[in-house]
């Protein structure tokens, strides 16, 4: 009898998710949905979460600009409840399902689009035909995108750059969004649902 073992190398990421209270209560019932028709973003088709690997504070910060900037620019029924509201989640993938947009990556993707020939807001679109191709081409689905993203309205004191980095669920994982008593609450009435 010939005994084959398999061995996945299972990926845990975290991640914060920003959205509104009147989101956060589908989100708390239903958990996080793809949606096949949904809204493009910056880096395609997908659930955002700022990635963190320990310390979460930066992530936050990152989820809350992100859902101000959002509801300002109209994203959100201002006729529902709009205060912001964060999840701290854990996202399990297999971890060769998870591409990373790394510096090869993204010259491989500019070779393809380069920078100046399209408008900005049409890159995540292109992102998502450029991933479609490269599964096609591998012949293997990616469930997770770790890229850097832009985070508006962050101003001039961000070291570095204005890039931090983000992870894109592209296809069904198990997300868990971890039940913990909601920080204090500070004077712009932010909760943090863990």
């Amino acid at each position: 009898m010939l005994l084959v073992v398999l061995t996945v190398n299972i990926s845990t990421l975290k991640g914060i998710h920003g959205t509104t209270k009147y989101h956060a209560a589908n989100i708390s019932v239903n958990g996080f949905v793809l949606s096949p028709t949904g809204k493009i973003g910056k880096a395609g088709k997908g659930i955002y979460f700022w990635y963190y690997a320990q310390d979460r504070t930066t992530a936050i910060h990152c989820a809350e600009t992100w859902s101000s900037f959002a509801l300002a620019k109209g994203f959100y029924d201002k006729g529902k409840d709009c205060k912001i509201v964060k999840f701290d989640v854990h996202i399990e993938s297999d971890e060769e399902k998870v591409l990373d947009f790394d510096a090869q990556m993204r010259e491989s993707f500019y070779t393809a689009f380069p920078i100046g020939e399209y408008k900005e807001r049409s890159y995540g679109a292109k992102l998502d035909l450029f991933i479609e191709e490269l599964e096609k081409n591998l012949n293997f689905q990616f469930n997770l995108l770790k890229i850097s993203l832009s985070v508006p309205n962050l101003g001039q004191n961000v070291a570095f750059s204005n890039s931090f980095l983000a992870i894109i669920v592209k296809n069904e994982v198990d997300i868990k969004i971890s039940p913990v008593p909601p920080e204090p609450e500070t004077s712009d009435m932010s909760i943090i649902i863990c």
